[in-house]
């Protein structure tokens, strides 16, 4: 019975891993068909790749779970190995996993940082561009309520 159930639990997780392979090559292919910047394209790649070999490294280890099984009773020795092997290829997939939140953190940070500095600079565009405005009303307002300078011509001291 326990070798029928992790037949039925790997053929079930292994249909989540085509479906997560799947998955991540339509957002490959769709990062390929944005006109994206090269900074962000690269790390389209890079995070492609990482989640590739994390869901392929999760399949084989679920596909090698009915194997282990009896592995592991008729040859303990050898069933230990390959449980070592499988804990590995286990632990890679976590150290990708960390790996991809870290770029995201880096990717998105740097994002970030751009677009504050963009927007600094565009709050002091605004800003001067309000102060040069508010200067020209009010030296319009001054002119037509007669408090402006005179000019030479109509009479009045410069």
């Amino acid at each position: 019975m326990d070798m029928v159930s992790s037949v039925v639990f790997s053929m079930s997780v292994l249909a989540g891993v085509g479906a997560l392979l799947g998955w991540h090559v339509r957002q490959w292919k769709t990062a390929q068909a944005r006109m994206l910047e090269k900074a962000e394209l690269d790390y389209r790649r890079s995070q492609f790749r990482r989640r590739m070999q994390t869901t392929m490294l999760f399949g084989l280890a679920t596909a090698s779970l009915p194997f282990g099984l009896p592995l592991i009773r008729a040859w303990p020795k050898a069933g230990a190995i390959y449980w070592g092997v499988i804990v590995l290829l286990l632990l890679w997939a976590i150290v990708l996993g960390l790996a991809d939140i870290l770029a995201i953190k880096v990717f998105y940070g740097r994002l970030q940082h751009r677009n504050q500095l963009e927007r600094a600079r565009l709050e002091v565009e605004m800003r001067r561009i309000h102060v040069a405005r508010s200067s020209a009303a009010a030296g319009e307002r001054a002119r037509r309520n007669g408090h402006g300078l005179s000019r030479p011509e109509e009479g009045g001291e410069a």
